[in-house]
């Protein structure tokens, strides 16, 4: 990596780490990355002054994230500067409790980074997540076309906001990584603050894989839905309105030639409602096509594909027939609608 003008990436970290922080020091430098790190000249007599130079000559501020971090005077001094001058900031989470995220002024300034957790801490783990950092300091994301995601629900607070984790799995390392956070507020009579959630099928904004789309659906309350929006690479989110209030989804796909979103959604009676969401707000924007499921059989989840060439989809739908089940394929044609109630071709 080539850093202009003397950059360098500034190390920010509490002393307790300084043993996982020094081998990624170690690796970065045999990288030929310009590292700013404190016990390698970095820290001049004036603290605060050395302090204040590292961060304004830094291209990226990687902050490795403790609870010992959190209550540190001078990381929060550090870290707060470096955002308000506007630096890139890529936060690692090196804490021993698995479960552990940050809060306070530290939750709020990296609430909406990806953060790269450095679970093992021996050396082929560090190597790993390093060769993470490293490619998050070139300004590379992981690939959505290569990965698979889920979102799972952190411990829930008495009182909204909620929170919960993008996960990633990798089938070339056949693991499962941290990816991201987002935070959810909920219109809801339940009681028990028990959030426990199941993700639905992904779409992929556009060829440049920088946004999914994602339903959630609650298991505490069967009859609740939202749409969640994540940026990967500004690492921001939005949610839908607490609105879609039945059922689960079938699929959801984006159509990048007609810029929309659109997916099939059931309610328990059953039907089964295929709409268009507004890829801002995830509010539905139009119907297109309703039907009971004794019209054409039950739906089946990632069974469909999407033709944005033609303009049409087909799925599988399954039919009972006594003492077992049919499968048959129906298209439907998304040409007709606004023309025709049933679509089906």
């Amino acid at each position: 990596m080539t850093l202009t003008d003397g950059k360098h990436v500034m190390l920010s970290y509490n002393w307790k780490s300084q043993k996982i922080v020094s081998r990624v020091y170690d690796i970065l430098k045999d990288k030929d990355i310009p590292v700013w790190f404190d016990v390698q000249g970095g820290m001049k007599d004036d603290i605060y002054m050395s302090m204040a130079e590292g961060v304004e000559n830094a291209a990226v501020v990687c902050c490795f994230m403790t609870p010992e971090y959190q209550e540190s005077e001078n990381c929060r001094l550090e870290l707060t500067y470096a955002e308000r001058q506007r630096k890139r900031i890529i936060a690692c989470i090196i804490a021993e409790k698995k479960d552990w995220r940050p809060s306070s002024w530290l939750g709020l300034i990296t609430s909406k980074l990806l953060y790269i957790h450095f679970k093992d801490d021996s050396d082929e783990g560090i190597q790993i997540k390093t060769k993470e950092l490293i490619d998050r300091i070139n300004g590379h994301s992981a690939s959505p076309e290569s990965i698979y995601y889920e979102a799972l629900d952190q411990d829930v607070a008495a009182v909204p906001p909620y929170y919960g984790d993008i996960n990633t799995y990798d089938p070339q390392s056949t693991t499962f990584e941290f990816y991201g956070n987002f935070s959810f507020s909920v219109v809801s009579d339940n009681t028990t603050d028990v959030f426990c959630f199941e993700p639905g099928p992904v779409a992929v904004m556009n060829n440049t894989y920088s946004t999914i789309f994602m339903p959630l659906q609650c298991h505490a309350e069967i009859s609740r839905l939202l749409l969640l929006k994540y940026d990967l690479q500004k690492k921001t989110y939005a949610q839908s309105s607490w609105y879609l209030k039945t059922g689960t989804f079938y699929y959801l796909y984006y159509d990048s030639r007609r810029q929309r979103l659109f997916g099939l959604r059931d309610v328990y009676t059953p039907t089964y409602i295929m709409e268009e969401y507004n890829t801002t707000t995830l509010e539905v924007i139009q119907e297109y096509t309703r039907q009971n499921g004794t019209q054409y059989g039950f739906a089946s989840q990632g069974c469909s594909v999407f033709n944005p060439d033609e303009n049409w989809i087909v799925e599988i739908r399954i039919v009972s027939a006594g003492q077992h089940y049919d499968a048959y394929y129906m298209k439907m044609d998304l040409n007709l609608v606004g023309k025709k109630q049933d679509i089906v071709t």
